[in-house]
């Protein structure tokens, strides 16, 4: 398993803040500074079980959450977050040719899930978007965006999934995405695995796309409502507005990361 005490020293971070990406490269959304994620290819398909022994070869690449700076706006308040050790996240992202995974090693002092369907998101559990389009700079929910929720369950026992419905009359079916997770010392694993079938997409090296990651919290049992989040655009947006989310860049070795970079640098 990833420690992540390990992790938190040793991660070299993919998101690189305050690089302008769009130009002759790889066509991505607009022209404004923007962290960037690198996704690598999964030299194997991942087992969705809760566990990250499969995750090593993401380790470079990790996402981390864990400053007080990307709380959400509107979920921002410092006395509901007391430091990294109530709300964090190590979030790692890969791809094969049937999947897209993801992975969330969350330290949350208390793990707790009232709700269930399109309310998960009012109790602890992640969150991701996608838009597979982004240069159409699309500022709605279009047949290319997607936002998923995810929850652990109370105590990570009933891990689940839903797809939010910004885009009426379309649903997956429940075989479209596989969702496991366990409770740790620390907080919980969370893994998905979302079958690139189901959304009418395939992934190939140096592809990008539109991105964000999100981890809801609670602390109360009686918490009636999400009471921090935190984020990796620091939009509180994404839910309605693509064009918000940040570029990830697909890859199966350093070549497509390195022709990013230079892309990017000449802008």
């Amino acid at each position: 398993m990833l420690k992540r005490a390990w992790v938190r020293g040793l991660v070299v971070l993919a998101v690189l803040a305050s690089i302008g990406v769009g130009g002759s490269g790889i066509a991505v959304a607009g022209d404004v500074s923007k962290p960037v994620v690198f996704a690598p290819r999964a030299p194997s398909p991942i087992v969705i079980d809760g566990e990250l022994d499969d995750w090593v070869f993401a380790k470079a690449n990790a996402i981390l959450l864990d400053e007080q700076a990307q709380l959400t706006p509107g979920y921002d308040d410092p006395a509901k977050w007391l430091d990294w050790t109530d709300l964090s996240a190590i979030v790692y992202v890969a791809y094969d040719d049937e999947y897209l995974y993801v992975a969330y090693d969350v330290w949350d002092d208390r793990v707790i899930q009232n709700f269930s369907g399109q309310y998960i998101y009012n109790g602890d559990g992640p969150e991701l978007y996608l838009d597979f389009n982004p240069a159409a700079e699309a500022t709605t929910y279009n047949e290319n965006t997607w936002q998923f929720g995810f929850t652990p369950g109370t105590e990570a026992a009933a891990p689940a999934w839903v797809l939010y419905g910004q885009v009426a009359g379309r649903v997956l079916d429940s075989s479209a995405v596989k969702v496991a997770a366990k409770r740790d010392e620390y907080g919980y694993v969370l893994e998905a695995a979302i079958s690139l079938a189901a959304l009418g997409v395939s992934i190939q090296p140096g592809a990008v796309i539109g991105f964000d990651v999100a981890v809801n919290d609670v602390d109360s049992d009686a918490a009636t409502e999400t009471e921090n989040q935190i984020i990796l655009s620091g939009s509180a947006d994404g839910w309605q507005n693509p064009s918000v989310f940040v570029p990830l860049v697909f890859y199966g070795d350093s070549t497509v990361v390195k022709a990013f970079l230079k892309s990017a640098v000449q802008q």
